[in-house]
Order: C-alpha cells, then sequence, then structure tokens
C-alpha cells in the first residue's frame, strides 16, 4: 500500500475529524473482546497475553479482529525477554568462535529487532505515551451515580409537570362550568 498509513474512522471521529474528508462508515465494526490465545505461542507470551488482553479491552481498544496482532506483541515480547536473559548473562560482546577477536553478541541482533517489533505494535494499540495522546475511547461506562441522580431529578419533575398540567386543565374545566351555571 503507498502512501500514509490509514487512520481508523473511530479515531478521526475521536479527533474531530480534523481533515473534514468524508468518514467511512462502512468501516468494519467487530467486537470489543479478548480474542481467543493461540496454542502456538509460549508460555511467557500466553502470560503476557493475559495482562495485556484484559489491559487493552478495558480502555476499549481491543476487539475480536486483534488476536494476531495482539499474538505478535506477545511473542516478539517473550523472544526480547528470552534475549535480554542471554545478554546479560553473557554480556553484549563475545569472542569469536575462534577466540581471536570479541564480536557483537547474536543476542543483542535478536534483542534489537524484537524491541522494533514491539514498539511498531505497541503504537498500533495506542500504548506509547506519544500514540495514546491521539486517542480517545469512547467507553460505555455506564450512568454515574451523578447520572442516575440528575436522571431521576428529570422524572420527578416531569411526573410533577404532567400532575400540574393535568390540575391545571381541571381548575380552567371547573371555571368555565361555575361561569356557565352563574350566568
Amino acid at each position: 500500500m503507498r502512501g500514509r498509513k490509514p487512520i481508523p474512522t473511530a479515531i478521526k471521529r475521536a479527533r474531530g475529524n480534523p481533515g473534514k474528508r468524508p468518514l467511512n462508515d462502512n468501516e468494519p465494526q467487530p467486537e470489543k473482546r479478548i480474542p481467543p490465545c493461540p496454542s502456538f505461542i509460549d508460555a511467557e507470551a500466553k502470560r503476557l497475553w493475559s495482562q495485556l488482553g484484559k489491559l487493552l479491552l478495558a480502555n476499549g481498544v481491543l476487539s475480536e479482529m486483534d488476536g494476531l496482532s495482539l499474538a505478535t506483541l506477545c511473542q516478539a515480547w517473550s523472544r526480547w525477554k528470552f534475549a535480554e536473559e542471554h545478554i546479560q548473562k553473557f554480556g553484549p560482546i563475545i569472542l569469536s568462535p575462534d577466540k581471536k577477536f570479541p564480536i557483537q553478541s547474536p543476542y543483542l541482533a535478536v534483542a534489537n529487532k524484537c524491541m522494533e517489533q514491539i514498539n511498531k505494535i505497541l503504537i498500533e494499540f495506542g500504548m506509547t505515551p506519544s500514540s495514546r495522546s491521539r486517542i480517545e475511547t469512547l467507553l460505555d461506562q455506564g450512568p454515574s451515580d451523578f447520572d442516575e441522580f440528575l436522571a431521576e431529578g428529570r422524572r420527578i419533575r416531569a411526573s410533577v409537570e404532567l400532575k400540574c398540567k393535568e390540575r391545571m386543565a381541571m381548575a380552567n374545566e371547573f371555571r368555565q362550568e361555575q361561569s356557565t351555571h352563574a350566568g
């Protein structure tokens, strides 16, 4: 695909559609839920899947279609952790196989590549400070106690206004009857 990466319609709406271009109203709207964890990722990745899945769902940025991206993130993180543990154990510089000169540890290359992959996916999920600042979630958090209090007040007011109108109508009818009887 050429050009800039498209911005999802939900994000354009949350930003107020600054470009004022027509929005795609036919964009897929997958169900917000944690997708099933794939069996092929390792145990470390599965632990992260459980933690991130709950966190992303609670923040309204995970859907049933995001399983592959989440699996990629979790597995890259697991590999990065493995490589970092080996760098700590053996160091970032090791001796060449023939022990003639120092070389970069192969674990360092793995760790660096995994960090690149992780950062790209974190941005997609809005999990970096700069990417998070560009996203507004429109979570349905349900009414607060204050919202319920206001709603109850509106119901009471509407009921009182209705009773007042009914009584005014009855009073007007009574006056009309009194004026016809008096005359």
